[in-house]
């Protein structure tokens, strides 16, 4: 038997062995459990094909990893390239409190918008939102007489801000898109960010994701241990420069471009890892023969093609988005 075999079908045969591990001190795996453990074991030369299409697959999860940590990095590099750095100031825009009416109206009052009590919202509690990138993940409604009451309110392109720990220190946050007749309700622990004449949701969004703005958050929690949250005064008194609209709208523009393709490459990794893990599974259960390579050659290649292609696609991203700032500048102005 292959070495590189045998420590692959350890890996596949791990999640099955760790639910069988004793101990209260020292977890570990009784020897007769490796000792009676079930391997189908082909020839070497299929053993080789079959490290060889496993090997293809973690160099494919690789790359797929370093893509999603240039991904996770491009936004906030944007943001500083655009606006400098906020800490400081660094560009001299005008400084200005998010509670300003010019700026951000925080958890706006309700309003019903013409609805009815049978009208259909969006519902998004706080398992919803990802934490990597700030995404939408769920897709739930409800009817509004449920939810009008004792949840918070928002609507679409305003920002929901994770106030409670850990989720706020985890980067909780997202900008409402797409909902239900425009309406929204979800978790009591969002504070709501709506964007006026002077800002735009993906300033916003991208101000409160900030470490920076977390760290200052976190400091100023209100509460007992384990529930302390972000207070709303610390939101409507937190003073910042304020770019001018019209650079908040030119990256607020490649910013949906950058985020689309943030989304994609993400929907493209969960297929791709649902993909090896199917894989994996033909491997060590004797299905993973040269007549199934054969017969789903064209399918195999035609996937690996497609997910490479997701991956450049988020490689380029950061140096097309740098080439964007640099085509229209807009001048440093009060107001």
């Amino acid at each position: 038997m292959l070495n590189e075999f045998l420590r692959k079908f350890f890996i596949f045969i791990e999640p099955v062995l760790s639910n069988k591990g004793q101990g209260s001190t020292f977890y570990a795996i009784n020897r007769n459990e490796i000792i009676n453990l079930l391997i189908k074991l082909p020839p070497l030369s299929e053993q080789r094909k079959i490290v060889e299409i496993l090997d293809q697959a973690d160099e494919l999860r690789r790359k797929r990893k370093e893509a999603d940590e240039k991904a996770g990095k491009i936004l906030q590099a944007l943001f500083y390239k655009m606006f400098g750095d906020p800490t400081v100031n660094s560009m001299g825009w005008e400084l200005i409190e998010l509670g300003n009416p010019d700026v951000c109206e925080i958890n706006p009052r309700l309003k019903r918008n013409g609805l009815d009590e049978d009208s259909i919202v969006s519902f998004i509690p706080m398992a919803d939102i990802e934490e990597k990138y700030g995404r939408i993940i769920g897709t739930q409604t409800r009817p509004y007489s449920q939810v009008k009451k004792g949840f918070t309110y928002f609507e679409n392109n305003d920002v929901l801000f994770a106030k409670i720990t850990p989720c706020m220190q985890n980067g909780k946050a997202a900008i409402a898109y797409d909902l239900i007749n425009g309406t929204g309700f979800g978790s009591t622990e969002f504070h709501v960010l709506r964007p006026k004449k002077k800002s735009t949701s993906a300033w916003l969004f991208s101000l409160v994701r900030l470490p920076y703005f977390r760290k200052l958050a976190e400091q100023n929690f209100t509460g007992s241990v384990g529930q302390q949250r972000v207070p709303s005064d610390f939101i409507k008194n937190f003073k910042v420069g304020c770019p001018p609209i019209d650079l908040q709208i030119q990256f607020e523009k490649i910013f949906n471009n950058t985020f689309s393709r943030i989304e994609k490459c993400e929907s493209a990794r969960i297929k791709n890892d649902k993909e090896i893990e199917v894989l994996v599974h033909h491997a060590f259960t004797g299905q993973l023969t040269s007549g199934y390579r054969e017969r789903n050659k064209t399918k195999l290649e035609a996937e690996l093609a497609e997910q490479l292609k997701a991956i450049e696609e988020a490689n380029k991203t950061k140096s097309q988005n740098q080439k964007k700032t640099t085509v229209k500048k807009v001048s440093k102005k009060k107001g």
